[in-house]
């Protein structure tokens, strides 16, 4: 296998010029955000929390935040963060409003790996994993591609392993169509 850290670059500049085609916040700090392009789910997803276009889809790559603190951002404000409960409307508005917008820059900081991810219309995701080496058990963040998952671990450690991702895909969608097939 290949330098775990080149590969976990490689994976994060694979963002680079996709479109997000939705996001999906969880409880705590949990984010998934998927990136084109979409692939019809061989089964929809049951969770109300979801937009309706990503219980029928998903992206071909994904970004997972699991227990890393994240926050978006425009210019020097910021709009929502992963302490906010993401209930109000407001806070679910911030992270939506990824939707459609593609991917600019991507920057991998060390230590611990910080990812900052710059989208149009200037919103930034900055990912802060915060677990020393000591931390068991707990992953920052993961990028999902359709047969590896890159993951950055406590202390700054990066885990790569194989990806299951691709079962769950059927067929590409063609892009302006919703739901039909290349």
């Amino acid at each position: 296998m290949s330098d775990p850290i080149r590969t976990l670059r490689q994976a994060t500049q694979s963002l680079v010029g996709r479109r997000c085609l939705g996001v999906v916040g969880g409880w705590g700090s949990y984010l998934s955000i998927e990136f084109e392009p979409a692939y019809i789910r061989r089964r929809p997803v049951d969770n109300s929390k979801m937009v309706a276009a990503l219980r029928n889809h998903m992206g071909e790559v994904s970004l997972f935040l699991t227990d890393a603190a994240w926050r978006l951002t425009r210019g020097r404000r910021i709009l929502v963060g992963s302490l906010d409960k993401l209930r109000s409307r407001h806070e679910q508005a911030a992270i939506r409003a990824l939707a459609g917008l593609r991917v600019v820059v991507v920057e991998l900081v060390e230590p611990g790996w910080m990812l900052k991810v710059s989208f149009t219309r200037g919103i930034a995701l900055e990912v802060f994993p915060v677990s020393s080496e000591f931390c068991e058990g707990v992953d920052g963040y993961s990028v999902l591609l359709p047969r590896r998952t890159f993951s950055v671990l406590p202390g700054g450690r990066v885990g790569v392993e194989q990806s299951k991702r691709w079962q769950r895909m059927r067929v590409p969608v063609v892009p302006g169509k919703s739901g039909h097939r290349r």
